[in-house]
C-alpha cells in the first residue's frame, strides 16, 4: 500500500522539497490506520482484485490526508506565502484523490451518493467544532462522543467502496461503519490527553479540560491556573484515567462489530490500542506513586550540620543506613528510577546491597535483602520483567563478591557473555528481545543500546578489581577503557547525565594495578577540576550540585591517593554532611539518561528533558535510595582509611 502511494505521489511532479515532506517516513507513520484501512476492511470482500484495492486504498489515504491538512489550516489560520502554498498542494492531493476515485466509480455511481453523504457530515461536525471553540471550548461528554462519531464520517465511504467493488451483491456494512466510528471515538479520548496542552492554547474543544474544569468547579477551586498545572492535574485528578477507561471502552466496542468478520489484522490493531491505554494508566498510577513518594521525603537539612569530623560521619551513616532500612519493600527489595520499563527494582536492590556490604559489615544487610539476593529465582536484570543485562548483572555479582556469596557458573558465563571481544561491556546483548520490550517494529535501529559503553564498562572492572585484580578479563577490560579515555583524563557515561559515573568507577579499578597509573593520574585530576568551590560535584546536563557525583568523586579520590587529594575529600566530606536530610537521605539526583536507542553517543541528544517515560529523558532516583546507598558507602570508606578529618 505504502508503495502504491509513493508510486502516485511521484506521477504528480511535485517539487523535490514537498515530494519529499508527502513521502515522509513520520507522517507516514502517524497516518498508519487511514494507509492501511482498506487493507484492514478487504477481507470481509476476498473477490476484489488486490490491485483494485491497492489503487481504492491510496486514493482514499490521498483525500483523509487532504481533510486532515485542511483541518489543521483552518486551526492555525495560515494567511503566510507558505500558508498558502500548501493549501495548493492539498488541492492537487484532492485532485489525485478524486480522479483515481473516479477511475473506480464512474460519473453517476451510486458510490457518489454515500461519498457525498460522508462528506457533508464530516463538515457539518468541523463546523460544529469550530463554533464551540469560539465559545470558550468546553464540551459535555455527550457533544464530544458525538463530535468524535462525526469526525469518523469519511471513513464510512470505505466499506461501501470496497463492497460495490466486489462482483458479488452488496455486502451489508452497518457493522463496519458502527467499528469505526467506535474506534475514532476511542481515538479521540486518547487525542485529548496527548493534545491537552496544544488545544487548552488555542482554544480548541477538548474533553479532558472540559472533564477538568468541571471537577475543579465542583470542588469550589475558582482562578485561573497555568497551563502546566492545569496538565498535571489531568493526571492527579483521575480525568485523564477516565478518558483512558472510555477509550478502552469504545475500543472494545469496536472490535465486538467486527467479531463476526475475518478481520485479524484491524481486530490486532485495535488490540494494541486497548493494551496502549492500559499501559498509560499504570503508567499515570506509578507518576502518582513517585508523587507521594517524593513528598513524603524530607527536603529539610540535619539541623546543625557543620563538619564534626569522625563522630559527625559515623551519625550521617547510621542514619542513612536507618533511612535504607526504612525504605526497603516487603519482600527484601530497593526500588528507584521510574521509566518505561517500570520501577527499577533487581538492578536497584543488587547495586543498594553491594554499597551497604562493602563496608565490611555484612551483618548489616537486612535478611529479607540478602535472601531475595542469593535466591535462585533473582535475575540480574532491571526489573523481573526485564531480561537480564549487562549493568545489573555488574551489581548483582558484586554482592555477591563483597558479601561473600557464591557466584554459580551460570551466572558467570551471563555476566560474562555482556563483554565484547575488545573488552567492552554492554547493557543489551539481544536487539529482538530489545524491540520486543521498547515495542518498537522489526526494522527499528537500536544499535545504540547494544554497544560496549565505557559507563558500564567501568562498572564491570570495578566489580573485576575487587574479584581479581590481575585477571586476563580484568586487564582486557582496562585495555578498553585506556582506548576509551578523553584527553582530558575523564570517561564518557552513555547512561548517566555526568562523565564522573565512568570516571570514578574507572579510577577505583584501575588504580589497583600498577600498569594503568598515568591513566589514574589523569582521571583523578580531572575530578578534582570538576569540584565546586563548596566541595560539590554536579551533572553536566542538569546543571545542579549532586549528592550522588560527590560521592563518587570523593570515594573515587579516597580511593586513588588519599593524601594528595585529602583537601577535596574533606571539602566534598563537608559538603554532604551539610546536605543530609532529616530523615537521614540525600536529594535525589537527576541522573540516569535514556537516550533514544539508535544514539550511539548521548552527546546526539540534543535536549533532554526531565521525566520517566519515552526516551531522550532524564531521570532521578526519587526515591533516594540511589543516592543515598552511594553516599553512606563513600563516608564508610572515609573512615576506614582513617584520615585526619579536622
Amino acid at each position: 500500500m505504502i508503495q502504491t502511494y509513493k508510486t502516485l505521489i511521484e506521477s504528480l511532479s511535485f517539487d523535490a522539497a514537498t515530494e519529499q515532506e508527502l513521502l515522509k517516513e513520520q507522517v507516514l507513520q502517524e497516518h498508519y490506520f487511514y494507509l492501511h484501512l482498506v487493507l484492514y476492511l478487504s477481507p470481509a470482500y476476498p473477490s476484489v482484485p488486490e490491485p483494485v484495492k491497492k489503487k481504492l486504498g491510496a486514493a482514499v489515504y490521498l483525500y483523509f490526508r487532504f481533510a486532515l491538512a485542511c483541518d489543521k489550516m483552518i486551526d492555525q489560520e495560515k494567511s503566510t506565502n507558505s500558508g498558502i502554498q500548501q493549501f495548493f498542494v492539498q488541492i492537487r492531493l484532492l485532485e489525485a484523490a478524486v480522479r483515481e476515485l473516479s477511475a473506480l466509480f464512474p460519473s453517476g455511481h451510486v458510490f457518489w451518493q454515500y461519498f457525498e453523504k460522508s462528506r457533508t457530515e464530516y463538515i457539518r461536525t468541523m463546523l460544529v467544532e469550530k463554533k464551540l471553540a469560539g465559545e470558550g471550548g468546553y464540551i459535555t461528554v455527550e457533544q464530544f462522543e458525538k463530535l468524535a462519531a462525526g469526525k469518523s464520517a469519511l471513513c464510512y465511504a470505505v466499506p461501501i467502496a470496497i463492497s460495490l467493488l466486489q462482483d458479488t451483491a452488496e455486502m451489508a456494512t452497518d457493522s463496519l461503519q458502527r467499528c469505526l466510528e467506535y474506534l475514532h471515538i476511542g481515538f479521540q479520548y486518547m487525542d485529548d490527553i496527548d493534545d491537552f496542552l496544544k488545544d487548552v492554547k488555542s482554544g480548541q474543544p477538548n474533553i479532558a479540560d472540559s472533564l477538568l474544569r468541571k471537577k475543579l468547579e465542583e470542588e469550589g477551586v475558582s482562578g485561573t491556573l497555568a497551563e502546566e498545572e492545569r496538565y498535571k492535574l489531568m493526571f492527579l485528578s483521575g480525568v485523564a484515567t477516565a478518558c483512558l477507561q472510555n477509550a478502552i471502552t469504545w475500543f472494545e466496542k469496536s472490535r465486538a462489530e467486527i467479531a463476526s468478520f475475518s478481520l485479524a489484522k484491524l481486530d490486532g490493531f485495535i488490540t494494541g490500542f486497548v493494551k496502549k491505554c492500559l499501559d498509560q494508566l499504570r503508567a499515570i498510577e506509578l507518576l502518582i506513586e513517585k508523587a507521594r513518594v517524593k513528598a513524603s521525603c524530607s527536603k529539610e537539612q540535619v539541623a546543625g550540620g557543620a563538619y564534626a569530623g569522625a563522630e559527625a560521619i559515623r551519625s550521617a551513616i547510621e542514619k542513612g543506613r536507618a533511612f535504607l532500612a526504612a525504605a526497603m519493600q516487603g519482600d527484601g527489595s530497593w526500588t528507584d528510577f521510574l521509566t518505561n520499563a517500570g520501577l527499577g527494582r533487581n538492578w536497584i536492590t543488587a547495586y543498594v546491597a553491594m554499597n551497604l556490604a562493602e563496608a565490611g559489615e555484612v551483618a548489616v544487610i537486612p535478611d529479607k535483602a540478602a535472601e531475595l539476593l542469593n535466591s535462585s529465582h533473582f535475575k540480574g536484570a532491571f526489573n523481573d520483567q526485564i531480561k537480564e543485562d549487562g549493568d545489573s548483572l555488574n551489581f548483582l555479582v558484586g554482592y555477591l563478591n563483597s558479601s561473600k556469596g557464591t557466584v554459580s557458573n551460570n551466572l558467570w558465563q551471563d555476566w560474562r557473555s555482556f563483554c565484547n571481544d575488545a573488552g567492552g561491556w554492554r547493557t543489551y546483548q539481544d536487539a529482538d528481545v530489545l524491540k520486543r520490550i521498547l515495542g518498537l517494529e522489526d526494522v527499528a535501529d537500536v544499535s545504540g543500546w547494544l554497544s560496549a559503553k565505557s559507563c558500564v564498562s567501568a562498572a564491570a572492572l570495578y566489580v573485576l578489581a575487587k574479584q581479581d585484580g590481575d585477571s586476563v578479563l580484568y586487564h582486557r577490560t582496562a585495555g578498553f577503557l585506556m582506548n576509551e579515555q578523553m584527553p582530558e583524563g575523564y570517561w564518557k557515561s552513555y547512561w548517566w547525565s555526568s562523565p564522573v559515573y565512568a570516571t570514578a568507577f574507572a579510577l577505583q579499578a584501575l588504580s589497583v594495578s600498577r600498569t594503568y597509573q598515568q591513566a589514574c593520574a589523569k582521571a583523578a585530576d580531572w575530578l578534582k577540576s570538576q569540584q565546586a568551590a563548596n566541595g560539590a560535584w554536579s551533572s553536566d546536563i542538569v546543571v545542579e550540585e549532586s549528592p550522588l557525583y560527590t560521592a563518587m568523586a570523593m570515594k573515587a579520590l579516597l580511593c586513588y591517593n588519599t593524601s594528595l587529594y585529602d583537601n577535596s575529600i574533606r571539602q566534598a566530606c563537608k559538603w554532604l554532611l551539610d546536605n543530609q536530610t532529616t530523615d537521614g537521605s540525600w536529594q535525589s539526583s537527576f541522573a540516569l539518561l535514556v537516550p533514544a536507542p539508535d544514539f550511539h553517543e548521548s552527546e546526539a541528544v540534543q535536549q533532554w528533558s526531565r521525566g520517566s517515560f519515552g526516551v531522550n529523558i532524564i531521570v532521578e532516583d526519587h526515591y533516594r535510595v540511589f543516592s543515598t546507598a552511594t553516599i553512606v558507602n563513600a563516608l564508610e570508606c572515609l573512615l576506614e582509611k582513617k584520615i585526619q578529618l579536622n
